[in-house]
């Protein structure tokens, strides 16, 4: 009988590191930024694709400083077998490197894979809220400038009308501004939200604490005066109280849409095996074909009137 031979042993999964993503639309009007853990470059591809299909993929900066440039329209051309035709290429590691209107603000934000800044606080009933009763579950926390402005009443009623859709997951959504209670209080009844607001009213010369924490209290600057505002920014934290993702430069119409599309990627790569040490010393030269999503109708804000 012929001995049984013997299957050789999984390769070990790379461990997962820190990309920032470029992306820009074709015409050229919006820009993300988008930071996620992957185990390679091909996987943040992946998930870049997913969840921003209507986007194009502009280059790659990996944790150590390599970047990966896309020529122009590479992440959009497809063959017929949904491989990317269009090739970046690999520049080596630069002294200086400007990852756009954001990069100066990455250091202060909380990074993806890090232990999310716990919370304690209250919501606009007067109820305590913290991160740790939240355990166990999926955590969205959105920040925005100021309630009933236009740009973050969109942001929140797109939340609002894709409710049932977060509740039926067991994803617990908060809204996060410097507004007190009685203002949150009077935003909700106006527009019917069906999830709380957390109050992060400063004292008088300090800063908000939880948009602190998070690093969303940023300077920033209209018609040439700066001021300290929040950046519009979204994290998403994992069921082990970690950061799973963030979303900046967050635009407010569909949003609500674009985070589900996001937790959903997240969760369809925590449960499809990988072959990522293989792919991982891997130049990433392709991304996969992904439908394009239906544009739900929303009240459209012109930029000069967001906050």
């Amino acid at each position: 009988m012929a001995p049984e031979r013997q299957r050789p042993s999984p390769l070990p999964l790379a461990d997962e590191r820190a990309f920032l993503v470029d992306l820009r639309s074709a015409d050229g009007e919006r820009h993300v930024h988008f930071f996620c853990m992957a185990p390679s470059q091909r996987e943040a591809i992946r998930r870049s694709a997913c969840i921003y299909p209507d986007l194009r993929i502009v280059r790659i900066t990996t944790d150590d400083g390599s970047r990966w440039v896309f020529r122009h329209g590479a992440a959009e051309e497809r063959s017929s077998d949904g491989v990317g035709r269009g090739a970046g290429r690999m520049l080596p590691p630069p002294a200086t490197y400007d990852a756009g209107p954001m990069a100066s603000l990455a250091s202060k934000l909380v990074a993806p894979g890090r232990k999310a800044p716990a919370i304690s606080t209250i919501d606009h009933t007067g109820t305590k809220r913290t991160l740790a009763e939240c355990k166990g579950r999926y955590v969205v926390l959105f920040f925005y400038p100021k309630d009933d402005t236009p740009g973050c009443t969109v942001e929140v009623c797109s939340f609002r009308d894709d409710w049932a859709v977060f509740r039926k997951a067991g994803i617990e959504v908060f809204g996060v501004s410097p507004d007190g209670a009685e203002s949150h209080v009077k935003f909700i009844r106006k527009f019917h939200l069906p999830f709380p607001l957390l109050v992060d009213e400063p004292a008088k010369g300090k800063a908000p604490k939880i948009c602190s924490a998070y690093g969303t209290w940023q300077e920033k600057s209209m018609y040439g005066k700066k001021y300290m505002g929040v950046a519009r920014t979204t994290y998403v934290i994992a069921p082990d109280g970690k950061v799973a993702l963030r979303i900046d430069e967050v635009r407010p119409e569909g949003h609500a849409e674009e985070v589900i599309a996001a937790i959903k990627a997240l969760t369809s790569a925590a449960c499809t095996p990988s072959n990522s040490a293989s792919s991982a010393s891997t130049k990433a030269r392709s991304s996969p074909r992904t439908k394009a999503r239906t544009p739900r109708a929303s009240t459209s804000t012109p930029a000069s009137k967001r906050r």
